[in-house]
Order: structure tokens, then sequence, then C-alpha cells
């Protein structure tokens, strides 16, 4: 049976850009991070969502990752890939990434007034715990549709194109975004996440 669309549900900085490198290779069209669509997924326009989905072969970030329940039921016969991370590493990365900047993207995924990460730690890491419980949940009597990713333990292409039962590109599995934040990236992640902060900026 021919998949409908290949969604990524795993939240962001959990090895999402890689997922997205490695599935262009193998030759999908992928929509990453829409975070302009905060507003329409608030407001339930799915209309809207929908619209600028149907075009792509694939989906990945957010806010395709917390909308997985209504993605399943417009795109059946899709498959479902939940990237997955060290708990401790992947809250050092959004904090590190994102630091007191705040969107109305993650106001709707973490709650109001929740956007930036910095101080709000436990917020995030909960909401990161409970979205796996829940996706694992859903697909509990469906193994067939759901992969799970660790990126960390050296997953790639064997366990893709298993999945998605398609042939193995000869190129190299992408790593992208790998390794942790260097002394020179962590100031001007700070001097950015200043910026923003001083200009108002909505990323």
């Amino acid at each position: 049976m021919k998949i409908n669309k290949i969604i990524g549900v795993g939240f962001q900085k959990t090895g999402t850009s890689t997922l997205r490198a490695a599935l262009e290779i193998l030759g999908y069209s992928v929509l990453g991070p829409r975070t302009d669509l905060a507003t329409a997924l608030a407001d339930g326009d799915w209309d809207t969502i929908y619209k600028e989905s149907n075009g792509y072969d694939a989906l990945e970030d957010n806010p395709w990752a917390v909308c997985f329940k209504e993605l399943d039921l417009k795109y059946p016969n899709s498959k479902f890939i939940l990237t997955i991370r060290n708990k401790d590493k992947w809250i050092q990365s959004v904090v590190n990434h994102f630091g007191n900047t705040s969107t109305k993207m993650r106001e709707y995924i973490y709650g109001d007034n929740n956007g930036d990460p910095l101080g709000k730690e436990a917020i995030y890491l909960k909401r990161y715990t409970d979205h796996i419980i829940e996706v694992k949940k859903y697909f509990k009597d469906r193994p067939n549709d759901l992969l799970i990713m660790y990126m960390e333990k050296g997953y790639g292409w064997l366990e893709i194109c298993e999945f998605l039962n398609c042939k193995t590109p000869r190129k190299k599995f992408p790593h992208v975004n790998k390794g942790a934040y260097s002394i020179k990236e962590k100031v001007l992640k700070f001097l950015k996440n200043k910026f923003r902060t001083f200009l108002k900026l909505d990323k």
C-alpha cells in the first residue's frame, strides 16, 4: 500500500533537521517548521493548516508534531516518525537555542506565558515527556505505522529505509546540527536572543 505522507512527530531539537535532510535525500518533498500557523492551530482552523500541508510528501517539526492525531485522520495510510533525545540534553539544547525569547507556537505547545524556556525547564520537560507517552500510546496497536528514532544511538538509514520499505541511498546519513554548542556558538545565541528581545521579534 502506498504511503500517503510521512509525518515527523518529534519535538524540535530532537533531530528533526536531520530527519528532514534524510527524507529529502530519499526524494521526498518535506515541509518543515511553520511557526506562522500558531494562530490557525489555536483557532482550530484546519482548512488553513491542511492547505499548507497538502502539497508535500512529508512533514516535520512544529506544528506537525503536536497535531499528529488530526493528521492521521486527514491522511490515512501515513507513516509517523518520533525522534527522541535524552531529556537532559534536549532541554539544554532548547534553552541554549531559544533562551528568553517567546513565540506564539511555543505558547500554544507549552502554555500561555511559557513561550520562552529559560527558567521554565520543568514545564518544558513535562510537556516533552508527556508528548512521547501520548504518541506511543496512540500507536500502541499500530506498531507498523510508528518508527521511534534514537538519533543519539546511531539510528539512520537502516531503520528509516526498513520502515519506509525503500532502498538505502549511497549517500552518508546526514547529521544536521550535531554536537554540543561551542563557546562561540553559545555567545552568538545569547546575543541573538538579546537582540530579538530588544526588537520584540517573534521567531
